[in-house]
């Protein structure tokens, strides 16, 4: 018998031993069974369970379940709080987020933030919360738990749980608003905590979000320099969460600046990292995006093998539904009609699995109860057949209606089920088909934008510097006019390329963006104009978002605006004014000659194109007296 439990006891070590995940993990493990009491094994447990988020779910768990029955053996509350938190995120980890929010309710009434003693704990606490709001996509309660977060680490100075706030902040800025500044800023701001080296094993997230955001900004240097910080940091602390999430932001940005190979060797990392912390739903959701990525980039033969692949080790349905996605748009796109076909119906079959699921658990309800109440009928159709034998009868009828409307509920659920299946095929294919047409045009735009940038600008760029070199010495006084001419028609020429290209690039541009290109028209044509001051003024409260081609009318009318009051009004000041907060609303003033409204019929001097590209951009143009004196040109939209 004691040999039989001495093979036991090695043979538990041995497993224990081979699901190492990291080498810190593996010191911190020895620690425990080399401890000499229960006092030092107490220890060692919790100091191991601090590596909640480098090992997998079920051994956190057991170690924390240990750790509890050590601090109730020797009666320490605090090494029993700190076990019960560690028991809570074991279980967040496995997805029992009722359980888990049950133990955070029930320990922050015994941990207040006022208290030196409970404060850490409290903290502890309320980060785990905001994972588990997030988790089931409470998003307003993290929100707000997250600015509470904020300002009770703030108002107790603790570095930790400010450097978690300000980067839980950014990320929400990330997410909300369209310009990434407001979210750098707070990113930068958990940066720039500490000096402390203690703190910077919790510095790979904080760098992986400064390099989304400088990416979202298109600072592409920045943004390359600190997700390979965020890796780096993340595999010299060993923390695989933050490695592996690390991991997937370099991987879109290496796709996103066509580092193809590098980008597929990032997505693979992260595939083992999630297998080695056996998150079995993560698992399957970072192969889809595997499979996504090599759809993207015209992997189609490995899209399909990932996605087959997957599909081989998930049974169900659930889990099939994430493969089908990139699985049918890699047969679509690689002409294999016939596959994409199957796997469409399939994918439907998939989701209508977990229908029948449910039909058949309400059937069975139906069945439960119908089988109750015939038993119930039969009992009294039984006591009156004692007094009446008629009333079998009136009993038979009852329960032959009670059965043809069951029959009849079922048959036209069954059609209704078959109609919708129709029409989310139907759909589903209309989807894939826009999107198809979608990432075509996006392309094709990308691609003239390069033509015009590598052909025709180089060429324009050429013709501008040989002008220059022209001798004018011996030129009569046509042909000098005439060299002016050529020299300002090919610099026009010039411009209004780099103007046409810069749309071209885009799918959209903000208000802040056309005000940005207005600094860069008037920054070249000032020095033509050195007695006018031209000023830009922006009022954006929101910033607002134009399609380019919305976008290129506006900035065409104001340069048109700008234009006409430099060369016809005899101003001394132009003024150009942006706003967006509800109405979107550009004003163009000088303080020139005033404005003649009987030109409106006059062709010659562009009214007419600015109203056509004013209709085009669907925003209205009205001309008028500025006040005291000048032209006001007004856009709204």
């Amino acid at each position: 018998m004691f040999r039989r439990c001495c093979l036991l006891l090695l043979a538990l070590l041995l497993t224990l031993a081979g699901n190492t995940q990291t080498k810190i993990i593996d010191s911190l493990r020895k620690n425990v069974y080399r401890a000499g009491s229960d006092r030092g094994k107490l220890n060692a447990l919790l100091a191991l369970c601090e590596e909640q988020l480098s090992m997998r779910a079920d051994s956190l768990q057991y170690y924390a379940l240990e750790a509890k029955q050590l601090s109730v053996k020797l009666k320490d509350t605090f090494a029993l709080k700190e076990a019960q938190y560690q028991y809570a995120t074991s279980l967040w980890r496995q997805n029992f987020n009722d359980s888990a929010m049950q133990i955070i309710e029930k320990e922050l009434l015994h941990n207040a933030v006022a208290s030196k003693t409970t404060r850490a704990m409290n903290f502890k606490l309320r980060v785990l919360g905001i994972r588990l709001y997030t988790t089931n996509g409470m998003l307003k309660e993290a929100t707000s738990a997250i600015y509470q977060l904020l300002t009770d680490a703030e108002k107790y100075n603790d570095t930790l749980n400010r450097i978690i706030a300000y980067t839980s902040v950014g990320v929400l800025k990330l997410r909300s608003s369209p310009n990434a500044k407001e979210a750098l800023d707070w990113f930068l701001k958990s940066a720039g905590v500490t000096d402390n080296p203690y703190y910077y094993r919790h510095y790979g997230v904080v760098y992986s979000n400064l390099a989304r955001a400088y990416a979202k900004l298109g600072m592409k240097d920045s943004a390359e320099y600190f997700i390979q910080k965020a890796v780096a940091t993340s595999r010299q602390s060993e923390h695989l969460t933050y490695l592996s999430s690390a991991l997937l932001v370099q991987a879109d940005l290496y796709t996103k600046y066509g580092k193809i190979k590098e980008a597929e060797e990032a997505l693979l990392e992260n595939l083992s990292l999630r297998k080695k912390l056996h998150e079995e739903e993560k698992y399957s959701d970072d192969f889809q995006q595997l499979a996504n990525f090599y759809a993207n980039t015209g992997q189609y033969k490995k899209g399909i093998a990932t996605a087959l692949d997957g599909l081989s080790q998930d049974t169900m349905p659930e889990q099939k539904i994430k493969y089908y996605i990139p699985l049918a748009k890699c047969y679509q796109l690689s002409g294999d009609r016939d596959n994409y076909e199957k796997i469409l119906e399939a994918s439907i079959e998939a989701r209508d699995d977990f229908y029948e699921q449910d039909l058949a658990k309400t059937s069975e309800e139906l069945q439960t109860k119908y089988d109750v109440q015939k038993k119930e009928t039969t009992i009294i159709q039984q006591k009156l057949d004692l007094v009446k034998k008629n009333n079998l009868l009136y009993g038979s009828a009852g329960l032959l209606f009670f059965t043809a409307v069951i029959a009849l509920l079922l048959f036209n659920n069954y059609k209704k089920r078959q109609q919708m299946k129709l029409e989310r095929l139907q759909e589903e294919e209309k989807r894939l088909a826009r999107e198809a047409i979608k990432d075509a045009e996006e392309n094709e735009r990308k691609r003239i934008a390069a033509d015009l940038h590598d052909n025709l600008g180089a060429y324009a760029a050429s013709v501008v510097s040989n002008i220059e070199f022209i001798k004018q010495e011996n030129l009569d006084e046509q042909s000098i006019t005439a060299m002016h001419e050529l020299r300002s028609n090919s610099q026009s020429m010039v411009a209004q390329l780099s103007d046409t290209i810069w749309v071209l690039k885009k799918d959209v541009l903000s208000m802040t963006g056309i005000s940005d290109r207005l600094k860069v028209f008037i920054k070249r044509i000032q020095p033509s104009y050195p007695a006018i001051k031209i000023e830009v003024q922006e009022k954006l409260e929101k910033d607002a978002i134009l399609l380019s081609s919305q976008a290129y009318h506006l900035f065409l009318i104001v340069q048109e605006a700008v234009i006409n009051a430099l060369k016809h009004s005899g101003c001394k000041n132009v003024h150009i004014i942006l706003e967006s907060n509800g109405v979107n609303k550009m004003v163009i003033t000088d303080d020139g000659a005033g404005f003649n409204k009987n030109v409106n019929n006059s062709e010659g001097n562009g009214l007419s194109n600015m109203k056509d590209r004013a209709m085009q951009a669907g925003w209205r143009i009205e001309w008028c007296d500025n006040k005291p004196a000048g032209t006001m040109v007004v856009l709204e939209g």
